[in-house]
């Protein structure tokens, strides 16, 4: 006896800039000879996707793979007439390992039910970024499926951070994001660039599948780490990721980490036949001008008719409004205005600054910087957002130009920069160093690092203490 399964097919098709919807409505009765999981829909969101990929087995499935995957909306049910080339892709085959437990089924449910919200919400961020993600990938070699990953880290948000001190896209720790070249400084936090984050994990994952021979197995490693992973495998004497699993040798998050992504890729999968809806975003268009000097996003913004927004969108490594000191840095624009900001910087009396950069020292008043640079201390307090008027750690304060009145422009950026000065704690009677500590849920010794020429044994009311380092501290 026959049985039948009803697809409906919705792609979007991406090729330079012009987008092109098919028919989310077009259905049509088959022959189910595999499984909705095993050939499923996925968006076509670059050109640099229109291939055909080799079928991949997989794990657990046994099924005899069809002559050509089908679309519902273009396949002749008469004739049997094979789709054309470009319309194959519509309907993706795995290129990675699927395996289904009840630890995915859990996972499918939960994303289909009360994380609903935020799995529709992540399909549309991923649309952003899945063809760069997907065209890296696909130039180091690894599986296009490992793309999903992005949403088991962080939903594909590029400004993601993690109590334990992950960051980005791949949530990358500080000192695995050196190994790959990821730089950190007050100014940067290169976890956070989708392309050279998105390479550096692709590199990661490449090393750990190497190390493992399984991608079960790197998987886990890239979430618990290879030396934890490894030591399981010695302990059970097995490189089954599910035997391992079962064992209860891991954390349950490591435990937990594969089935959710697997559920993940088969929901991405199969968009429609789970009523998630085409994501709503669209990819990221942009071009890169080399700057060969410090520059301020709001100023370039407000130049080339862009927002602030949108380039931070762009460039979401930045910690500041800023570009660093850099004699060579590419920053992303908006499709089409490479030429203008070119052409503005090349004229040579575009200040794209705006400000004189300071790196104030701990114990300076903001009146004798003011006095050096022929500038107010209310000017200097309003663009770098100090309530103070001494400078407790040292760190980089913006100078107004000279003469020069504020502007909405100059207000956009305090508000901006604000948020990155320190914070500061006024000592009141009956305080001491671990009271305070708790108060801002900041490990003592943390704080007592925070502040060098303090005696923890000795504090007084009246001083201040610096309770966070904000980023542009020197």
């Amino acid at each position: 006896m026959k049985k039948f399964i009803l697809l409906s097919v919705s792609s979007v098709f991406v090729m330079t800039g012009c987008i092109h919807n098919a028919s989310k409505n077009s259905a049509v009765f088959i022959e189910e000879r595999v499984t909705v999981e095993e050939y499923a829909v996925e968006p076509v969101t670059s050109k640099a996707e229109e291939r055909i990929r080799t079928d991949q087995p997989i794990k657990g499935v046994a099924v005899e793979p069809p002559k050509f995957t089908i679309s519902s909306a273009f396949f002749d049910l008469e004739t049997h007439q094979e789709p054309s080339e470009e319309l194959k892709d519509i309907f993706q085959v795995f290129d990675m390992p699927v395996t289904d437990t009840p630890r995915v089924q859990h996972y499918m449910k939960y994303f289909t039910t009360s994380g609903r919200d935020n799995m529709q919400a992540w399909i549309n961020r991923s649309n952003r970024y899945m063809y760069l993600v997907k065209d890296i990938f696909e130039r180091e070699g690894i599986p296009l499926d490992l793309a999903m990953l992005s949403f088991t880290e962080s939903g594909f948000n590029p400004n993601a951070y993690s109590r334990a001190g992950a960051a980005g896209m791949w949530q990358f720790m500080p000192s695995t994001g050196k190994i790959y070249g990821l730089a950190i400084s007050e100014w940067v936090d290169e976890r956070r660039d989708f392309e050279k984050s998105t390479l550096a994990a692709a590199r990661h994952l490449k090393d750990l599948y190497k190390m493992f021979d399984d991608w079960y197995l790197a998987l886990a490693a890239y979430n618990a780490g290879s030396g934890r992973i490894r030591k399981a495998t010695q302990k059970h004497n097995s490189k089954d990721f599910f035997t391992i699993a079962g064992a209860r040798t891991l954390k349950l998050e490591t435990r937990d980490y594969v089935p959710k992504y697997l559920a993940q890729l088969l929901l991405y999968k199969n968009l429609f036949a789970h009523g998630f809806s085409p994501p709503e975003e669209l990819p990221l268009l942009f071009e890169t001008v080399e700057l060969t000097s410090q520059a301020n996003l709001i100023v370039i913004a407000q130049a080339i008719g862009a927002t602030y927004d949108e380039l931070k969108m762009l460039n979401p490594e930045l910690r500041t409004p800023v570009t660093p000191p850099s004699s060579k840095y590419r920053l992303r624009v908006p499709f089409g205005k490479k030429e203008l900001l070119a052409g503005l910087l090349k004229d040579g009396k575009f200040d794209q600054l705006r400000y004189t950069l300071y790196r104030a020292q701990a114990g300076e008043s903001l009146a004798a910087i003011a006095k050096r640079y022929g500038v107010s201390v209310e000017g200097i307090q309003k663009i770098n957002g100090l309530a103070y008027s001494k400078i407790y750690s040292s760190k980089l304060i913006f100078i107004p130009k000279k003469g020069e009145k504020l502007t909405a422009l100059d207000l956009q950026f305090a508000k901006e920069v604000q948020g990155l000065s320190p914070k500061y704690h006024t000592v009141r009677k009956g305080d001491n160093l671990t009271v305070i500590s708790r108060k801002y849920n900041i490990p003592l010794y943390v704080l007592i690092r925070m502040n060098p020429k303090v005696n923890p044994k000795k504090i007084y009311p009246g001083q201040v203490l610096v309770i966070s380092r904000g980023g542009l501290v020197g």
